[in-house]
């Protein structure tokens, strides 16, 4: 719209659209700026309620930690540590591991357990784990999103009164746009309309030009006419001249009978 209103400065129609749709574009721009902290708010609950469900998680691990180890304590031969491991879902004890000593077996147990605890924390615990890239991706993808699209309606938002678009107005006092007009669309428009100046400039001194050449072939034209008019009445002048010879001649001749 904005191109079309530089390219018809003078149609009533297109400007009035033009100004409904900057004015369209401006509350869109403030549409997609609100929606950042609305992104920053649903970023904040997601990490919140990952960090709920990874305490709730932990506290369950460590729960069955302390069961399964509580049971490697009370286990009185390599025979009933691999019953109670079996019956509480800990780590397997396959038959050649029976052959061990009851304490080595207990500790290497304990040891596998603990492992696994500190495994699990360290994959659940802290903002930069697996758990919350995709909440960091999601949001940053919408965060850009929206502000892309705030800049690209907030460019479309020109205001005729300041000659500016919104996006100028925000980012004059900051110095980030160096126009002098304060306006990008004023810098096309104004390209556009040197455009067609160019174009109007040429098509005149075409029309100029053609007018040159039609004048130049209606004066040959007329020249010829004129010519050709000479012609004719020179014909006419040498017909009545031989015309005026001949009865010349036969008057003579009427004469010399009339003598003889």
């Amino acid at each position: 719209m904005h191109l079309a209103s530089g390219f018809d400065p003078d149609s009533q129609l297109i400007t009035s659209r033009r100004n409904l749709s900057a004015r369209l574009a401006a509350w869109a721009a403030l549409g997609f700026l609100m929606l950042l902290p609305l992104i920053g708010y649903a970023n904040w609950r997601g990490i919140k309620n990952i960090e709920l469900t990874n305490k709730a998680n932990i506290a369950a691990i460590n729960a069955k930690a302390n069961q399964l180890k509580d049971q490697i304590n009370r286990a009185s031969t390599q025979r009933d540590l691999q019953e109670r491991m079996a019956k509480f879902q800990g780590p397997a004890l396959p038959n050649e591991a029976l052959n061990m000593p009851l304490e080595q077996l207990k500790q290497q147990s304990l040891a596998v357990i603990q492992s696994s605890e500190k495994a699990f924390e360290m994959n659940t615990a802290g903002p930069f784990t697996a758990q919350y890239k995709p909440i960091y991706k999601l949001s940053l993808r919408a965060a850009a999103i929206s502000l892309v699209a705030a800049v690209g309606f907030a460019a479309g938002a020109w205001n005729p009164r300041t000659n500016m678009t919104a996006l100028n107005s925000i980012a004059s006092p900051f110095k980030v746009f160096p126009f002098k007009s304060g306006s990008i669309f004023n810098v096309i428009i104004g390209k556009i309309m040197n455009v067609q100046k160019d174009l109007q400039t040429k098509n005149m001194e075409a029309k100029r030009i053609d007018r040159l050449r039609n004048n130049a072939k209606g004066i040959e034209k007329l020249k010829y006419q004129q010519d050709l008019a000479q012609k004719r009445d020179l014909a006419k002048q040498r017909k009545a001249a031989l015309a005026r010879e001949q009865r010349r001649l036969q008057e003579e001749r009427k004469a010399q009978k009339q003598k003889d």
